[in-house]
């Protein structure tokens, strides 16, 4: 496992605390980080131990100083913005959210949970544009697709709303909850 390497010891944490041992996972993590600060599987694995103890302020602690050391990883965006999202603080989740979503515009999830995230501010139109510019990366993505036909119909857009659920429908003939939901637009 070379407990000796950072990798070693994310891995030995990632064990500690699929068992509920969180106390030795954190010291885990933290020999990692003592031995690589810059380890980006230990600082994530930290603070997701934070999170599973229902510890999310130090979570949240965690993920900022994370981003501080590593300021253009998307991976820690997306993280910040999710505990963000947790701590009621939906701005500043927007922003890094958002800044995730442009460093890595290929990955969907980040496009899709930042559009979730601007929607849920009554901003549905930068949410349906950044459905569409994720789609473009990501065009037979289920969740991209189900979210623009949900917003565009909301937004009062029956018409963009049915597009959307015919494409989703040619990609997954056989479902009959997307044929249903084609059918009821």
């Amino acid at each position: 496992i070379a407990a000796d390497m950072p990798l070693g010891q994310v891995n030995i944490g990632n064990a500690y605390r699929s068992q509920g041992l969180y106390t030795q996972a954190y010291q885990a993590y933290d020999h990692a980080l003592k031995l690589d600060p810059y380890n980006l599987p230990a600082m994530i694995n930290m603070a997701d131990n934070y999170h599973l103890q229902g510890l999310n302020d130090k979570s949240l602690q965690q993920l900022i100083l994370a981003n501080t050391k590593i300021p253009d990883s998307a991976l820690l965006r997306y993280s910040l913005g999710l505990a963000q999202v947790r701590s009621q603080q939906p701005s500043k989740a927007i922003e890094n959210l958002a800044k995730a979503a442009v460093l890595e515009p290929d990955t969907a999830r980040y496009g899709y949970t930042y559009a979730l995230a601007l929607n849920s501010q009554g901003q549905s139109k930068a949410a349906i544009e950044q459905l569409k510019k994720s789609l473009r990366y990501n065009p037979r993505d289920r969740d991209l697709l189900l979210a623009l036909v949900t917003i565009t119909r909301d937004s009062g857009k029956t018409a963009q709303a049915k597009a959307y659920a015919k494409q989703l429908l040619d990609l997954f003939p056989t479902d009959r909850a997307l044929e249903g939901l084609y059918n009821s637009l």
